[in-house]
């Protein structure tokens, strides 16, 4: 039987990408996305009462995450009262592949009084597919929805996410990790150049999380603008059918293919 999760967990420090992490540039690496997801999971292992919040995710990626075993290392660099930061290492063969941090915030209920923002957005039920996310490993491990915009055409875009698999063989993905696994797409759903023509590397990734997502579903709506010399900046909001639970800001690097 296929396996049904993006990474097996072989010991407490070592995990396997599975095929379903396979990105679509490199079929010996990983999406962003997974290992991003894999970075919220281990933070999680470090702070892991359920009082204290993740509400700031930074998620370095310091080369091609390989489809090979990982080793990791987690450590809690800040403890406080209010304030926690948590950090995990990945690496494959001796080298450093990922860099994570999280900072975490001490909730108390009804502390303040809530100001939520949340804009109206289709229900999932009302997008429209994009056959080309069925053509990686990793696209089609989720179930795409987009409500506005698309994968093959240039420019902001807004897409429902649904995870049809794990995350880990340890236990069903939650809802922070789900957020984490399609945050990665942002730049992907919002390009402005013809993709097939142009090279876009995000480095790394800025999630905040003003609250936890309600379900496993959610929504990514991404705008990119990119400088003439070739660095770029995509921003995206993450929200879920209560509405924004989070942001995104993703770094690129832009180049002709060639």
């Amino acid at each position: 039987m296929p396996e049904q999760q993006f990474f097996r967990v072989l010991d407490d420090h070592t995990v396997e990408p599975t095929y379903h992490a396979t990105g679509p540039w490199d079929p010996r690496a990983t999406h962003g996305g997974p290992p991003s997801a894999l970075a919220v999971h281990e933070l999680r292992r470090v702070v892991a009462e359920p009082t204290w919040r993740l509400s700031s995710l930074d998620v370095n990626l310091l080369g091609p995450v390989p489809l090979v075993a990982l080793h990791l290392e987690r450590d809690l660099a800040r403890d406080g009262r209010r304030v926690k930061l948590a950090r995990v290492r990945a690496s494959a063969g001796g080298r450093v592949v990922l860099e994570a941090c999280g900072w975490f915030m001490r909730t108390d209920p009804a502390r303040v009084e809530e100001h939520p923002l949340a804009p109206p957005l289709p229900p999932p039920s009302s997008g429209t597919t994009d056959p080309i996310m069925d053509a990686f490993p990793y696209g089609a491990a989720i179930e795409w929805r987009f409500v506005d915009g698309s994968f093959q055409r240039p420019g902001p875009a807004t897409v429902w996410a649904t995870p049809r698999i794990g995350l880990v063989d340890e236990g069903p993905m939650t809802p922070l990790e789900a957020a984490a696994l399609v945050a990665d797409v942002a730049n992907g759903i919002s390009t402005v150049l013809p993709i097939e023509d142009w090279l876009f590397i995000p480095p790394n990734i800025h999630v905040n999380f003003v609250r936890e997502p309600c379900s496993t579903t959610v929504a990514v709506s991404a705008r990119s603008i990119i400088d003439g010399d070739g660095v770029g900046l995509c921003r995206a909001t993450l929200l879920d059918e209560q509405g924004v639970f989070g942001a995104v800001l993703q770094t690129l690097f832009v180049a002709p293919r060639s």
